[in-house]
This record gives structure tokens, sequence and C-alpha cells, in this order.
């Protein structure tokens, strides 16, 4: 899974960015995969995410937790977003601990992510994934604090007029960044999106305009 893999932004805000990604091997382990995925949600779910989502259905906002919980299937791919690496640590070793047997990549800083791994009692981790940036007329893309926002959905449903538009509306009042980064939160159906940095990011951008 790579669509976690684009995230921009420092060194600084990225070190409050972690995904977890769950999923079948189809053609290996898909049977009994909803069952897993149940333990997967009641496990992150114990460390406060920021946000969660299946990309087969939804995320928090869309479906809600509870339907998480209790409508997983084999087709289940589950996304839980944290803020901090030493949460991230304790997730893998509880996974771990539980027997979880489905593959789990996290992203982020690849240091952090190391480090969470030998916390965690997995060392060297067993595969790593890295984005080679973005090529060609990259003059035609959008301005960096808005690539920042927009790279934190994977499938490119958060739309660079709309993050204007959110830092706009928190200029003006009219929301605040937590409001405006839930409702950027929203339009990412897998739920891999970081409402907290989301908000953080406009909040910023606001301040500047």
């Amino acid at each position: 899974m790579t669509h976690t893999n684009h995230r921009r932004g420092s060194v600084e805000s990225l070190s409050r960015d972690y995904v977890f990604t769950t999923m079948a091997a189809k053609g290996f382990n898909v049977a009994g995969t909803g069952e897993r995925m149940k333990k997967f949600y009641e496990i992150v779910m114990k460390y406060d995410p920021v946000f969660v989502g299946d990309a087969a259905k939804g995320n928090q906002l869309t479906i809600g937790v509870k339907a998480m919980l209790e409508n997983s299937d084999d087709r289940t791919i589950g996304h839980a977003v944290f803020r901090d690496a030493d949460t991230v640590a304790a997730v893998i070793k509880d996974l771990i601990d539980a027997g979880f047997d489905r593959s789990v990549v996290v992203s982020g800083l690849f240091d952090r992510v190391e480090e969470c791994c030998k916390k965690a009692g997995i060392h060297p981790p067993h595969t790593i994934e890295f984005s080679l940036g973005t090529w060609g007329k990259t003059e035609k893309l959008a301005p960096m604090e808005e690539l920042e926002v927009m790279t934190m959905c994977g499938h490119a449903q958060v739309p660079a007029a709309l993050v204007r538009h959110m830092a706009e509306q928190v200029k003006a009042g009219r929301l605040t960044a937590e409001e405006a980064g839930l409702k950027l939160g929203h339009q990412c159906t897998c739920g891999i999106f970081n409402v907290a940095r989301a908000a953080e990011l406009v909040a910023a951008m606001a301040a500047r305009a």
C-alpha cells in the first residue's frame, strides 16, 4: 500500500503524523480477516487515534467507529492515524502480543518508525517503501502549504481549492481550525487523513493570509 507514502512537510510537522494500514493478502489469507480487523480496531481505539477508517467503506466521520467494529469483513482495509512515536510503538507491540496476523504497514519518518519497531521487538523492519517525490512539470503543483494538507489523502480527494477555502473560513472566524480539519478529513474515504495536523496547517495558513 503506497497511498500513505507521499505526505509533504517539515520534519517537525511530520514527526506528529503516523499511519497504520492493515489488510489481507489476496489469495493467501483473506478468509477470516473480518474477525482480525475487529481486533485491529479494538486495539487501536484504546490509544485514542486522531482518525480511523476502512478503505472499503468509509472513515469515522462517514460511517462511524461502531460500524467499523461491527461490520468488518474479509475485504476490510483498516487505517488508524496517531500523533506520537511512543503511542505507535505501543500499538505495534499490542498487535504483536494479540497475535494479529495480517499485513501491517506503518507510515512516518523512517528513523522514528524504525525506533518504534525496535521498541516493539521488530528489527530490522520486514520491508521499507519510500516516495521518490514528484517528477515532471512540478510548477503546476499547488503551493507547498496546500500540498502539506492535500497529500494526507492518498487518493487526492482533498482539493487545493477546499484547503484554501478552509483557511479563509478560519481567518474570517467562521470556523475553528479544528472544525476545518474535520471538514477536510470528511473527504478522505480511507481514513488516513490526520485531522489534528490539518488543523495546525490550516491555522498557520490563515495566520499568514
